[in-house]
């Protein structure tokens, strides 16, 4: 929870060799409301790159995130007054990062957060105030030393909300043990057994004939949400007819359908039936989609779809068209997010596709927990990370008789990671043609980090064929202490720099 000020830095032609060359915010305690989250400020981020691969200079780990502001970043970052353009040095082969003439971050500071009154070499900063950390056009003035340095940042680091001077704590007060926040947590390995009320709630988006109660297909809700609410009481089933289905609100990229506990989702109805045997999602398709705002414009969807929950179920639906690309939580699982925690969720015959996030492109799984996954489909789903599913901190996952087809990961993952101390066991399944330009063009997993236990892995009759990396492991990339296990399983076709099947 280290959250630094940073003011007029320039960042520039620094290498890593995994992420984050210019800055990287990294373990995170999950029993806080935030990660890591420095404050940028008037800075240059420029030129920084990932030996293995092409990178953000800037890597968030979990929910970190920096607030930038008044900044030129390479590659964009959200934030007010930030620019993506280069901030032309004056001879940056050489060593030189002050602005040239014409440099675009002259003048393009923020002067209400001109905290110090000197540039690096002792300049005067003056009106219109520069990024990064050389003023031009100005004069030499008296560099202000290490010691009032320290004293202006701990009185603005020691402020509190309202803007006033805190004062600072006494000697260990306010200390925590670092490890408070994993003792006596335990990587769950099983679903629990839950049983789901008999009640039933049915939902139809072409019913529009009137306000409906639900208690039947002729007065069916029209939204899946209105569903969800109405056995979120006592549990229940809502049964889907066959139709797509948004979010609750479309002007509202942060709204999602928000599952509830002892609440279980079953599409593939036609309208009439009254079984749920009778249902047949192959023919009575039933959508589940992020694609609000402008139709077929990826960038304005829904950040989430579905927000999971535990004791709940998923069975006879396609989840669609989510689009995590915000910042925190909102970069993680376009199409569901099981966020801290979420214990037994069932997912059934459920196709994931077209979703994109940062990291888990289908589905991200976050903090312990465990999720069940059969008999489904993940295809052509999208991530910086873990093109279709991405599991984190811990939490565990069982997927059986499953296809990972045609999923993309620019950095990691085509279809899935296992990373800090997660868990996946993966029972005759099918990984085929899934890429990515980095490491394990189907799964990739590391045990980055972490304070639970070492990231495990296996694989028991499962077919990887066509799948490619750039770099290491076409198929599998097993990094960082990983224990995997592979089974029964046939590798063909699959291409990567160094090992073809398995890195």
């Amino acid at each position: 929870s280290a959250s630094p000020l940073i003011v007029n830095a320039t960042f520039v032609n620094n290498t890593a060799t995994e992420s984050g060359p210019a800055l990287y915010q990294g373990t995170y305690k999950a029993d806080e409301p935030h990660g890591n989250d420095p404050t940028i400020i008037n800075s240059i981020v420029w030129g920084n790159t990932v030996e293995t691969f092409g990178s953000s200079a800037i890597y968030n780990w979990a929910e970190s995130s920096p607030n930038i502001s008044y900044s030129i970043v390479e590659g964009g970052y959200l934030g007010e007054g930030n620019l993506d353009v280069d901030p032309l040095f004056n001879d940056a082969a050489n060593g030189d990062y002050t602005l040239a003439t014409g440099s675009p971050a002259i003048n393009a500071g923020s002067s209400d957060d001109m905290l110090l009154s000197t540039d690096i070499d002792g300049l005067t900063r003056i009106d219109g105030y520069d990024l990064g950390a050389f003023e031009s056009g100005t004069t030499a003035d008296t560099i202000a030393s290490a010691e009032e340095v320290q004293a202006l940042l701990a009185d603005l680091m020691a402020a509190d909300e309202s803007g006033e001077v805190a004062e600072a704590p006494s000697d260990g007060e306010g200390v925590e043990n670092a490890g408070d926040a994993w003792a006596g947590l335990v990587m769950q390995t099983e679903a629990e057994s839950f049983a789901i009320p008999s009640n039933v709630i049915f939902v139809n988006a072409t019913n529009s004939s009137g306000p409906g109660d639900g208690a039947s297909w002729e007065t069916a809700y029209p939204t899946v949400q209105e569903g969800i609410d109405a056995v979120s009481a006592l549990g229940g089933e809502v049964w889907i007819a066959a139709g797509t289905y948004s979010v609750p609100d479309s002007t509202d990229r942060s709204s999602s359908i928000t599952l509830q506990e002892y609440v279980a989702l079953y599409g593939g109805f036609s309208g009439t039936e009254t079984s749920r045997d009778e249902r047949n999602p192959d023919t009575n398709t039933t959508i589940l989609s992020g694609d609000i705002g402008v139709a077929g414009d990826a960038t304005d969807n829904a950040y989430h779809v579905v927000t999971g929950a535990s004791y709940a179920i998923l069975d006879g639906l396609t989840i669609s068209d989510g689009y995590a690309d915000g910042e925190g939580m909102h970069r993680h699982g376009g199409g569901l997010i099981n966020y801290i925690g979420v214990n037994s969720l069932m997912i059934d015959d459920v196709t994931f596709s077209n979703n994109y996030a940062f990291e888990g492109g289908a589905i991200y799984s976050f903090y312990f927990g465990y999720v069940v996954i059969d008999n489904s489909l993940f295809d052509s789903n999208s991530a910086d990370y873990g093109g279709a599913i991405y599991s984190n901190v811990a939490a565990n996952s069982l997927v059986d008789n499953t296809v990972f087809s045609n999923n993309y990961a620019k950095y990691r993952g085509g279809a899935g990671v296992l990373d800090y101390g997660a868990g996946g066991t993966f029972n005759n399944s099918i990984f085929d043609s899934n890429t990515t330009d980095g490491k394990g063009g189907a799964v990739w997993t590391d045990t980055r980090a972490s304070q639970v236990d070492y990231t495990t892995a296996t694989f028991d009759n499962c077919t990887f064929n066509d799948n490619s990396a750039q770099f290491y492991g076409g198929a599998v990339h097993n990094y960082n202490l990983t224990i995997m296990t592979i089974m029964n399983s046939s590798f063909s076709d699959n291409s990567a720099e160094r090992g073809a099947a398995i890195g």
